[in-house]
């Protein structure tokens, strides 16, 4: 009798994490296709130029002066991405889930969606200072709701990351970071070189290549 009770115990405690490596996955895999239609919808933003072209010469200056749209469409694909990978290396270490997770997750997805739009608007009216601070908010945003994801997930160790350790944890909210201070400093920018502030978020490169050698991490 204490064998089959033992047994019961062992496939109910089996069942249960099934269940969770299940519901993990949906969180995973519905992110995973958020992040593939902001890419997709960023794409969507790169049209030919809509001009009256008769020569090579004019369709070289024409595709020359749309620079400040394949700029930021550049750079926004390159952050999606980050975050992507980001996002991923976070789910191999969570093990767990829990609504805070859930609705964190969906925060952080909603910024992600959001970046489409506001890309477009820097790259039509980059000059504007209100298109620069759009942009900028939208990353403050996308940094602190990744980072608010990664801290109540290995806070404690609540939903996994047992097998990382402090210094892995902090390089990689600190990379999380990285992208919101950047954009802080691009506002502030703003004040000062109005016309260059954009280039300041090439800051982001530096930053998440400072704070991985200052934090080096063998964690995949």
């Amino acid at each position: 009798m204490p064998s089959l009770l033992l047994f019961s115990l062992d496939d109910k405690t089996s069942e249960s994490k099934r269940e969770r490596s299940f519901e993990l996955e949906r969180i995973v895999f519905f992110s995973d296709a958020v992040f593939a239609i902001a890419i997709t919808l960023l794409a969507l933003e790169l049209r030919v130029p809509d001009l009256p072209i008769e020569t090579s010469d004019a369709l070289l200056r024409a595709i020359v002066s749309e620079w400040p749209k394949f700029l930021a469409f550049t750079l926004s694909f390159w952050i999606i991405a980050q975050y992507w990978v980001a996002h991923h290396r976070y789910f191999r270490h969570i093990f767990h889930y829990d609504v805070g997770l859930i609705w964190l997750n969906l925060l952080l997805l909603f910024w992600i969606v959001l970046i489409p739009f506001t890309t477009s608007v820097l790259g039509e009216y980059g000059n504007f200072t209100s298109a620069i601070w759009l942009y900028a908010l939208n990353l403050i945003a996308l940094g602190l709701s990744n980072a608010l994801l990664w801290r109540h997930a290995t806070q404690k160790h609540r939903l996994g990351a047992s097998d990382l350790d402090e210094l892995t944890i902090r390089q990689m909210q600190l990379r999380a970071l990285s992208v919101s201070v950047a954009a802080v400093i691009v506002i502030l920018l703003t004040f000062v070189v109005d016309g260059f502030a954009t280039f300041g978020f090439l800051l982001i490169f530096v930053f998440q290549r400072l704070i991985t050698k200052r934090y080096p991490s063998h964690a995949k």
